[in-house]
């Protein structure tokens, strides 16, 4: 059978020659190459048949050669030629699978040419026992000798097949971090038996890849081995010889050698360990090799942060954009984070850092961050926000408790910085001399007493009826100043000698400040003045009005002769309250007023308009909201004093001001003295609010303030309860509280 499979493949050779003997004759060659291969008995190897050179030549059309080798430690188990050159040939062997005898292969072209360089076939190897061995390829001829095979046409291939392995380690390196060490472990242990006491091995590798330097023992031979070595470096090869000087034969397994190793370039290398030699040749080792696969990484430039500065007033967030620039990534890619600075607090969303001083600190503070570009962090930079504070106080009479109608005005400024208050400002058109001036502790609509006097700061100008203001106070040495202006509870007051008391007020209030919306009085357009002086005749309200900046709102009422407010009849101030009922006796006596009338000389009939208005105010800036006319017509007014006059049943007459904000009269008729309790309910029925128990004397239109300003806006069930010594009353009602 093989006879003739030679023959077969020999007459399609020739075949082949024939039909190619008009084509011009190439005097190129085709080398053909086999690598070594080792391997443990029972385990296999692929060995491929690699051709180049080819494309000098004439095309491939057919090929014949024949596998065999030395001494039978491994067979050729199979040929393939899936992905190789001759995949497209008709291919046949004429031997059986596994051989350790001798196999012709051959093949030829049905259409598809060879005509570039690449692996002919795939010959996989048995690894059949312990030894050493040669794969032999004989007889290599393509076409009908042409090409020729570069090489001669007989190739050898060295095989060690052994029970013990010696490998090189693979390693992947970066530029980044060029130097590593290759280690050489045996993977099979050493025995006593073995007592080896010294070895030998090359190493070969492309410098163009790596280089290789000092060599050092492994583990199994830590101390008392000597170690030499020649060549490495970047000539591509090291030479390694070790022996036993006092440490002892190497027993067990695990890493004999140690090469430092530095990477040049981007590439892989192969580390080919060959002439592994144990004491005298004895154990056989084969050897792995082993790789070197350098990546090229450009060494990272960490970013760079720049240092940011801030500022903030009134304890307002502030926010802060982190810059870092990074030759290697784009700002998007850079991320950042902080630290807590010491008098405040910083949130990150990223890379904008959001500051918030505490209260009341005022000053410089300082964060820190860094930017990160997914491997190094930046340098710290800092960032510094200067915290300041300020505020005004807008002086006026109309702030006076009670009103005073001055001429005059001015305005305090206040600016707070690393805890120290400096005021400055001026007034004007006093009404008399300059007396003194203070800061005073009091919210709006109140009076208190002095936390700090400002006089000796202030410079008077001629006439000594304006002057300008320049006082500075650290607070840390007067809390009660710092306590009252952080409360808005402190008020700059001016005082002169047409009044003693003050003349110019101004709640000290943070800058910049807005005066309070208006709102319109809401009262009858024309009243005729009716009945008995005690009746209820009508009533005035306005809505809660709203302050721009939270701050409390001050209620007055003011009443004139004139359109123009010039002619003031009365100005009365309502603090927070947002209404009042006039009763007929009150009415009357108005009315007499301001028409001058003689006691006992009523002109019945007689009518009066006025103007009136509710000015809203915050204690420094106000606003004059709508005005209204009121007519009064003066009627007869009769007395309802005395016991007879006294109610005859417990009455409750509702709440005023409805809607109210935030607080409001519950009015009743009491027929005789009683305790008298007020329970406030949501619509559900549940208690939101209770007035303490009040002791009340018989009598008309008796009444209980009602503080609600704990509680929402809406609708609300208000039930007033009177125990007498003889009965126990009880109504409720409904009352509209709106904020």
């Amino acid at each position: 059978m093989r006879k003739v499979l030679s023959n077969w493949l020999r007459s399609a050779a020739l075949a082949i020659a024939l039909v190619a003997m008009g084509a011009d004759v190439s005097l190129a060659q085709v080398t053909v190459a086999v690598n070594d291969i080792s391997g443990r008995p029972g385990e296999s190897a692929v060995v491929a048949v690699d051709l180049s050179g080819v494309e000098g030549g004439a095309a491939i059309q057919s090929y014949q050669l024949t596998v065999g080798n030395t001494n039978g430690n491994v067979a050729l188990a199979s040929v393939n030629y899936t992905g190789a050159l001759a995949s497209a040939f008709t291919n046949n062997n004429n031997g059986t699978f596994p051989s350790t005898a001798d196999v012709t292969i051959g093949g030829f072209s049905t259409g598809t040419d060879i005509t570039t360089s690449g692996t002919l076939l795939f010959l996989t190897f048995n690894f059949v026992a312990a030894g050493s061995d040669t794969i032999t390829l004989t007889g290599t001829t393509f076409n009908a000798g042409n090409p020729a095979v570069a090489a001669g046409s007989d190739l050898s291939a060295a095989v060690v097949s052994s029970n013990r392995f010696l490998n090189a380690s693979n390693h992947n390196v970066l530029t980044t971090a060029p130097d590593f060490v290759i280690e050489i472990t045996a993977e099979d242990a050493f025995t006593a038996g073995d007592n080896v006491i010294s070895f030998n091995f090359d190493l070969d590798y492309d410098p163009a890849v790596v280089t290789l330097g000092a060599v050092s023992a492994g583990d199994l031979n830590a101390s008392g081995w000597t170690f030499n070595s020649s060549g490495g470096g970047a000539t591509g090869s090291i030479t390694v010889g070790a022996f036993n000087s006092g440490g002892g034969a190497l027993n067990g397994a695990g890493v004999i050698a140690r090469i430092a190793a530095t990477a040049a370039a981007a590439g892989t290398s192969t580390l080919d360990l060959n002439s592994v030699v144990f004491n005298a040749g004895t154990p056989v080792y084969a050897d792995r090799d082993g790789s070197v696969t350098v990546t090229f990484v450009a060494a990272n430039v960490p970013p760079v942060a720049s240092d940011a500065s801030a500022s903030t007033n009134n304890f307002a967030d502030v926010d802060v954009t982190l810059s870092a620039t990074d030759p290697d990534s784009s700002p998007a890619a850079l991320t950042y984070s902080v630290t807590q600075p010491a008098n405040g607090s910083v949130t990150l969303a990223g890379n904008v850092a959001t500051y918030t001083p505490d209260f009341p600190f005022t000053g410089d503070d300082t964060f820190t961050f860094t930017a990160n570009d997914g491997e190094d962090d930046s340098n710290v930079a800092t960032v510094t926000v200067t915290s300041t504070a300020t505020a005004e106080a807008v002086l006026s009479g109309v702030n006076e408790v009670p009103f005073v109608a001055s001429p005059g005005s001015g305005v305090v400024n206040v600016t707070i910085a690393n805890g120290v208050a400096t005021m400055t400002g001026n007034f004007a058109g006093l009404a008399g001399d300059f007396a003194a001036s203070h800061v005073h502790n009091a919210p709006v609509g109140q009076n208190g007493g002095v936390v700090q006097d400002l006089t000796a700061g202030v410079s008077v100008d001629a006439g000594n009826r304006s002057g300008t203001f320049n006082t500075v106070v650290d607070l840390s040495t007067n809390a009660a100043l710092a306590d009252a202006i952080w409360n808005s509870g402190a008020y700059v007051n001016v005082h002169s000698a047409a009044y003693g008391p003050g003349e110019l007020r101004g709640q000290i209030l943070p800058a910049p400040n807005s005066a309070p919306n208006g709102t319109a009085v809401r009262a009858p357009s024309d009243v005729k003045i009716i009945g008995n002086s005690g009746d209820r005749l009508y009533s005035v309200s306005w809505l809660p009005a709203n302050d721009p900046n939270g701050d409390t709102v001050n209620y007055l009422y003011q009443m004139s002769m004139n359109a123009s407010f010039t002619d003031i009849v009365s100005f009365d101030d309502f603090s927070d309250g947002n209404g009042f009922r006039v009763t007929v006796g009150e009415a009357a006596e108005l009315y007499d007023f301001v028409t001058d009338a003689d006691p006992g000389m009523v002109n019945v009939g007689g009518t009066v308009t006025l103007y009136h208005r509710v000015i809203t105010t915050d204690g420094s800036r106000w606003t004059a909201g709508t005005s209204a006319e009121i007519t009064l017509e003066r009627g007869t007014v009769t007395s309802n004093e005395g016991e007879a006059d006294l109610p005859t049943e417990f009455a409750l007459k509702g709440n005023y001001p409805n809607p109210f904000n935030p607080s409001t009269s519950i009015q009743f008729d009491l027929p005789e003295a009683a305790d008298v309790t007020v329970t406030i309910t949501d619509m559900l029925g549940r208690q939101v609010l209770n007035v303490p128990t009040q002791a009340m004397s018989a009598g008309a239109d008796r009444a209980i303030q009602v503080q609600a300003g704990s509680l929402a806006s809406g609708l609300y069930l208000y039930r007033v309860v009177a125990r007498s010594a003889q009965a126990t009353y009880a109504k409720v009602g409904t009352m509209t509280l709106i904020k």
